[in-house]
This record gives structure tokens, C-alpha cells and sequence, in this order.
């Protein structure tokens, strides 16, 4: 999504998603498309206000089991638990790699439940 924000208030409410986790014990946090929404029809001003009122509330971020690596990534897939594991993998990944091979990477296999969309969504945001 394109926005023409220079006020910096999408940033801002994007700092405070940064540490948040997924909804309600899900692996999907839909907040960051509420705040970029209104951004990206001019209205950045509503970000702050459209945040406050976002339900469901982000969970904390969940807590690392162990580290998914490349040699270990299948067995990884699927298990719930690994959902910052999987985070930590793409944040490594996208450090190291272009982003279309990370983008190649999340469609090798089923990821635990909507990871896979948001491996897709880190990568289209790697190069915005």
C-alpha cells in the first residue's frame, strides 16, 4: 500500500504495533492494515484513534521455543507454538537474503496457521 503520510503518525502507530503478537492465540495481527488504511486515504490523523479502538487487541509477542533453522524448518511447519521462532527464521532470513528468495521459502510447505501470509506481507514490506 502506497501512502502519502509525512506526518509520521503511521509510523508512529506502527512503533506501536512493533512489539505486539498475534490476536486472541491466532498467528495473524490484522492491526497494521487498520492503521495504514486510513493512512493511505489521506487521512493519517484517524491512525491514533482507529488503534485505541481495534478489536481484537494484539496478544503480547509469544515467547521463542527454539530456533527454526534452515536444516530444521520442516519439522518446524505446523506446530503453533513456534509462531516467534517462525518470526525470528524470516527476520534472519530477510537480513540475509533477497526477499523473493524469502518469499520462495514460505511457499515450500504449510506454515502454522497464517504465517505463511505473513512471511508474504514482511516481504512485500521489505521493499516499500
Amino acid at each position: 500500500m502506497t501512502t502519502n503520510d509525512t506526518s509520521g503518525r503511521l509510523d508512529e502507530a506502527l512503533e506501536r504495533l512493533h512489539t505486539s503478537g498475534p490476536e486472541r492465540g491466532r498467528l495473524s495481527n490484522h492491526a497494521p492494515m487498520v492503521v495504514e488504511s486510513p493512512a493511505a486515504r489521506g487521512q493519517a490523523a484517524a491512525v491514533h484513534r482507529r488503534l485505541d479502538l481495534y478489536r481484537p487487541r494484539p496478544d503480547e509477542f509469544p515467547d521463542p521455543v527454539e530456533p527454526v533453522t534452515d536444516a530444521d524448518r520442516r519439522a518446524a511447519r505446523g506446530d503453533i507454538r513456534r509462531a516467534a521462532d517462525w518470526i525470528a527464521y524470516f527476520t534472519r532470513a530477510l537480513a540475509e537474503r533477497p526477499w523473493r528468495e524469502v518469499l520462495a521459502l514460505s511457499g515450500t510447505g504449510p506454515l502454522p496457521g497464517r504465517l505463511t501470509a505473513w512471511s508474504a506481507d514482511t516481504c512485500a514490506g521489505a521493499v516499500r
